[in-house]
């Protein structure tokens, strides 16, 4: 099969610890092992999320300047993940180059007016006073803001081409890393991050994958999610209004639904939510799975 799989941010950053380039390293090597005998099998394009990353990276910049933009900081993201991906997969005996990927935005899009993506770490009400940006409450407990910037859907994928051609060469690449380097329609960088989940959707219809996968930290989607009632939601069809009774989270699972849905409605190939810790599993449909007809 042809698929695109999309890693989130925490899974090559473990939230909990100390955010060093070991740390990063020890995470994405304990995500090799899981990928290897999927990027053996199946014909894969990687992609990943780096919120945690460049959150990092602007944090550092308010400590010591100058300032650089933000399509910079994603492409620096794009490269450092996508090496580390491409140096723990070698060690696994799989080759699978990172390419190093723009993707076209409108410039005069609305997300600019309103930032909605989250990056970097969750911070008390204390530690983002006097802090350049806008931040907003996303979580619980004494630490529940994050900062947001601008996230403008994706047009086009500038490096499709040699995209394919890679695809068509060996079996596996990196490709639209943190979402991509957002640019304008005629080159120029734009500050923003682009939601990963909707390139990776953008890149599986443009190179008419059979499956894409979402992987986050949990195995389904779920209805009413952290209460008692708590229940997985294991299937979607998408051509029945499926968000109507679903509660999702803003800065969380929305996005993946979302792409999952736009995905299966221009293709009518399924998109499936699930768990890095059981993807084999998931791409024989352990997770949530949208369909468009079920």
């Amino acid at each position: 099969m042809r698929l695109v799989i999309a890693l989130g941010g925490n899974a090559l950053l473990d939230p909990e610890q100390p955010q060093t380039i070991a740390n990063q390293q020890e995470q994405i090597n304990t995500v090799a092992p899981a990928l290897a005998p999927i990027l053996e099998e199946h014909d894969v394009i990687l992609t990943h999320g780096n919120g945690p990353q460049v959150g990092n990276l602007m944090r550092q910049q308010e400590q010591a300047p100058p300032k650089r933009p933000l399509d910079v900081l994603v492409a620096e993201t794009q490269a450092q993940i996508g090496y580390m991906l491409t140096q723990a997969l070698e060690r696994q005996d799989v080759t699978a180059p990172t390419t190093l990927t723009r993707v076209v935005v409108d410039p005069a899009s609305d997300a600019f007016d309103t930032p909605t993506k989250p990056v970097g770490p969750f911070l008390s009400a204390a530690q983002i006073e006097d802090r350049p940006g806008t931040y907003r409450e996303l979580g619980d407990g004494a630490t529940p803001y994050r900062r947001v910037v601008p996230s403008p859907a994706p047009q086009r994928i500038r490096e499709l081409p040699q995209i394919r051609d890679q695809l068509g060469q060996r079996d596996s690449t990196i490709a639209c890393g943190g979402g991509g380097i957002p640019i304008t329609p005629a080159g120029d960088g734009v500050e923003a991050v682009i939601d990963k989940d909707a390139s990776s959707a953008l890149l599986a219809r443009e190179i008419e994958a059979d499956k894409l996968i979402l992987l986050t930290d949990v195995p389904y989607i779920y209805r009413d999610y952290g209460t008692d009632r708590q229940e997985p939601i294991e299937h979607v069809d998408v051509t029945a209004n499926p968000f109507d009774s679903i509660d999702l989270g803003e800065g969380s699972m929305k996005p993946k639904a979302e792409a999952a849905k736009r995905f299966t409605e221009e293709t009518g190939n399924e998109a499936i939510i699930g768990s890095l810790d059981n993807l084999e599993n998931v791409i024989e449909g352990k997770g949530t799975v949208f369909e468009a007809d079920h």
